[in-house]
């Protein structure tokens, strides 16, 4: 119609719009036709008055016309709705400068206005220019809300959230501006802002973690074997005589932990960790073990990826007892209120101190934990299974075949206890029968003799109590049970400890 301000009158020919800032293509309205002009009838020629004449009897008057109904130029505009106003005056301050003015008027006139798209725009934008990205983001969520389609209100969103620190939801915005193929010079602006997103992200997630622990307890079985099941074979292994030589103990636990992101879904873990048992009885049997670990985390799609490089030594009696490198790779992934995790690593032994016992192994495993209750219960389970074989083939009788399942249940007490039940079952299978055995297997009926075949029943309750927010306090007892084919190697193993552990960022 050639004038812009002529919009109130299009508004006023059109009483079924409500709102003029809501009309979509395809709907129909009339515009006003602006009405002809008047034209003057020309001036009457000048006459001659006539003699006057006799009038003639009057005739009767014809009914009055209806009058035309009023043009459009009769009606008088409506007048703008007051928002419009208000917007005009939100604008005008901003375009002078005084930003602290127009986010105030903003906010004072959305009690009046708020929910209509023209004005929270406006008052967004005074809002983001006065620092105030939180508060801005709620009047340019409402402009989204009624018109999905506007670009423009969508990138001053996803502006706000990303000032504000929210970069999820700024990173969601963002991508949903550039699926629908703005001006090149929009989408290059976008892809700076989702490069920014990446690093701050990345920057964020940051962290470290330390702790340390500290246990007294009772083993019942001292030479019983070490904290992963595992019978020694040899002098220091066991003893002839079958006494099961009980102990104190007193235990330290310390270890860090490391994540370092590299971008949003890429990072690195970092592990070391230390433990030592110190048996106040039983002095050839105290033990250290030092780990270290580390490599690549990603996620992709809803699953996370790991793949660790682990090195590790133990000290059995002050002497080296084990040496082991190994990769380790695992995925985890979600769905619902349950965790799977698969697993697999491959390694590689030396027992300095047993001659022959230098081996390789693979082990592969998998296991779920699920919510199974409203007051928080947890059921986890999972098997694995092992394979270990020496380097020399003279030593067979230490390559081994281990097939282990666990499964168990935890549940919150309160609101700081927690308590555990747990059981593990081990079935090992030696290839060969060992030399010692073959021994005692001819000196006494007790020993049933061939390659040992063997399966090791574990159950551990496990209570823990936090004290606040780093620190608690761990009670666990455990039973142990191995019956086997050889007698010799067959013991049974109680443990109870006690004791804190505290945590730290």
């Amino acid at each position: 119609m050639g004038d812009p301000l002529r919009w109130p009158e299009i508004w006023h020919k059109n009483p079924k719009i409500d709102d003029p800032d809501l009309i979509f293509p395809g709907q129909r309205f009339r515009l006003p036709v602006p009405a002809k002009e008047k034209v003057a009838p020309p001036p009457a020629p000048e006459t001659v008055e006539p003699e006057p004449v006799e009038p003639d009897p009057p005739e009767p008057e014809p009914p009055a016309e209806p009058e035309p109904p009023p043009t459009s130029a009769d009606v008088p505009p409506r007048p703008p709705p007051p928002w419009v106003e208000a917007v005009a005056r939100i604008n005008g301050l901003l375009a002078a400068g005084r930003v602290e003015e127009a986010a105030e008027l903003a906010r004072l006139e959305s009690l009046e206005y708020a929910g209509k798209p023209r004005f929270d725009f406006a008052a967004g934008t005074a809002l983001s220019r006065a620092d105030q990205p939180d508060e801005a983001a709620l009047y340019f969520e409402r402009v989204v809300f009624a018109r999905p389609d506007a670009d423009r209100a969508r990138l001053e969103l996803a502006r706000a959230r990303f000032t504000g620190g929210d970069y999820e939801s700024a990173e969601r915005h963002f991508k949903r501006v550039l699926e629908r193929e703005p001006p090149p010079e929009v989408a290059a602006r976008i892809e700076r802002f989702l490069a920014a997103i990446e690093r701050r992200t990345a920057e964020r997630r940051r962290r470290s973690e330390t702790w340390i622990g500290f246990d007294l307890g009772y083993d019942s079985n001292v030479q019983g074997g070490d904290d992963a099941f595992e019978t020694v074979i040899g002098d220091v292994a066991f003893r002839i005589d079958q006494d099961q030589d009980g102990s104190g103990f007193a235990e330290l636990d310390a270890g860090w932990r490391h994540y370092r992101p590299v971008t949003a879904r890429r990072a690195w873990e970092l592990e070391a960790r230390g433990d030592y048992r110190d048996y106040f009885s039983v002095d050839d049997f105290d033990l250290l073990t030092v780990r270290l670990a580390g490599g690549p985390a990603w996620r992709r799609d809803e699953r996370r990826y790991r793949l660790r490089a682990e090195l590790e030594e133990a000290r059995l009696g002050g002497d080296s007892f084990r040496r082991m490198a190994a990769v380790a790779p695992t995925v985890e992934w979600g769905e619902g209120s349950a965790r799977w995790q698969a697993s697999g690593r491959l390694y590689g032994a030396d027992y300095p101190e047993i001659e022959g016992r230098e081996l390789w192994g693979v082990i592969a495993g998998g296991s779920l934990s699920r919510r199974i209750g409203e007051g928080g219960q947890t059921a986890f389970g999972g098997a694995n299974l092992t394979a270990e074989r020496v380097r020399d083939s003279d030593y067979d009788y230490f390559s081994r075949d281990i097939l282990g399942m666990f499964g168990g249940v935890a549940w919150p007490l309160d609101e700081r206890s927690t308590l555990s039940v747990s059981a593990a079952l081990q079935h090992e299978r030696f290839a060969e029968e060992a030399p010692l055995t073959e021994i005692f297997t001819d000196l006494s009926d007790d020993f049933d003799g061939g390659a040992e075949r063997s399966n090791t029943l574990r159950l551990v309750v496990r209570h823990s109590y936090g004290l606040g927010e780093r620190l608690r306090v761990v009670g666990e007892a455990a039973a142990t049970e191995k019956f086997s084919n050889v007698t010799l190697q067959e013991y049974d193993r109680i443990e109870a400890r006690v004791g804190v552990r505290y945590d730290w960022d």
